[in-house]
């Protein structure tokens, strides 16, 4: 098999699997919530059972009240942004309500369709982008060196991926001045696990947590806390 048999090959593959995705995204319209934010009602369509990103959770639903509240419209109008994780793409649909742009939004396979429907029915100003990616992914796979703001939900924190890999991401996406903005689900009383000590002590290398802002948010399981970091220039460190 030479060289362009193998391409059509694969491209058939790549096609079959997202018309099979496509068909199971299809099979049943999914639960549909409306949210009040960026000054709008936003309609998402949610889908938990193709994966646990696949609704809105409660990081992101408090990552935007946070943006809503604590940033006037210029610091975010034509500021470029990506958010890794997009869940449904609430927080991505309020920033460009705000003013940011071009936006990109991320997700792994399993839930691009979901985010591009979403997008579809909520963006406005047709400036938002859907791309698929994961942690540790290269960064030029989302066609821009670096973003003004970064946007990222903590899921991982309780899971098992590795936190090189994700710190080493949100650094290749990010540059002198970018606005780092986390969310972070704490259980168990709210307190810090050893696992976001570790996070927060490797972010450090990177971004400036003496001039960070954080803000905590009570939920009925727990507590969400939205942290803002600004970048370190990049005389300060050894770029990964």
């Amino acid at each position: 098999m030479d060289t362009r048999e193998e391409e059509s090959e694969y491209n058939q593959i790549n096609q079959l699997l997202k018309n099979l995705r496509s068909l199971r995204l299809s099979r049943s319209e999914g639960n549909q919530r409306t949210f009040n934010c960026g000054g709008r009602v936003i309609t998402l369509t949610e889908k938990p059972e193709i994966d646990f990103v696949a609704c809105v959770r409660d990081e992101e639903y408090w990552m935007c009240k946070y943006l809503e509240k604590r940033f006037k419209r210029k610091e975010i109008e034509n500021k470029s942004t990506v958010q890794i994780g997009s869940g449904c793409g609430l927080l991505s649909i309020a920033m460009s309500e705000f003013g940011a742009s071009p936006i990109i939004v991320t997700g792994k396979e399993s839930v691009v369709l979901l985010l591009e429907k979403n997008i579809s029915n909520n963006d406005t100003f047709h400036n938002i982008q859907t791309k698929e990616f994961d942690w540790g992914q290269p960064a030029s796979q989302l066609g821009q060196k670096m973003f003004s703001f970064v946007l990222a939900g903590c899921y991982f924190l309780s899971g098992d991926q590795n936190l090189e890999i994700i710190v080493e991401t949100l650094v290749k996406l990010s540059g002198n001045g970018t606005t780092l903005i986390l969310g972070i689900k704490r259980t168990l009383g709210g307190e810090k696990s050893q696992r976001e000590i570790l996070f927060r002590k490797m972010l450090g290398e990177f971004f400036d947590f003496a001039t960070s802002r954080e803000y905590i948010y009570t939920v009925n399981d727990g507590k969400v806390v939205v942290l803002q970091l600004k970048r370190k220039p990049y005389s300060t460190f050894l770029q990964f």
